[in-house]
């Protein structure tokens, strides 16, 4: 959650406010992400905020839990933002691989990123480097978490007392996928 915090203070500070969040998950489901988002942005947006939340749910066909294919949902939800027009002028994703679906089919539509619409991911993931423009994200160490988790995993077969939490740095990898308004 902090890193969706991370990434909204990144985004305010470049000017914006109408956020929208691009999540694959019902914001109901209790997704700490989610959470973040309507907690940080609600205070902005108040009643009208469940027009700036875009999902890809069972009831629309569009969510398969057995295939987790984020590229997919980024492109799916990537065009109901089109569709919206609300105005928003930034996309916060779930994580990195639905940004980068989402920048896919907003170029395929002809929507510029970052001139149009900003576009933020979540993960940190090397891949966004690859992309044009470059993915803007939050990178949440994931190698460091991997090493994180096996140290840990090795405690806890040992016997050893573990703690549940463990406080590995984030910070914002500034790509070129969010503009300054």
């Amino acid at each position: 959650h902090i890193a969706m915090e991370m990434l909204i203070d990144h985004l305010f500070e470049k000017g914006h406010q109408k956020i929208a969040l691009a999540t694959p998950y019902s914001v109901s489901g209790n997704n700490p992400r989610s959470t973040a988002y309507v907690n940080k942005m609600y205070p902005i947006l108040g009643n009208k905020i469940d027009n700036y939340i875009f999902t890809c749910t069972e009831d629309t066909g569009n969510f398969r839990p057995e295939e987790e294919d984020f590229f997919h949902y980024g492109e799916i939800l990537a065009l109901q933002i089109i569709a919206k027009k609300n105005g928003i002028t930034a996309v916060v994703c779930f994580n990195d691989d639905l940004a980068i679906g989402m920048i896919h089919q907003l170029q395929r539509s002809g929507v510029r990123v970052p001139q149009d619409i900003s576009v933020g991911g979540i993960d940190g993931l090397r891949v966004g480097s690859y992309l044009y423009p470059k993915l803007t994200t939050v990178s949440i160490s994931p190698f460091n978490q991997g090493k994180e988790c096996a140290r840990i995993l090795l405690d806890m077969i040992d016997g050893k007392k573990v703690k549940k939490r463990t406080n590995l740095p984030l910070k914002i990898i500034e790509g070129e996928s969010v503009r300054t308004l």
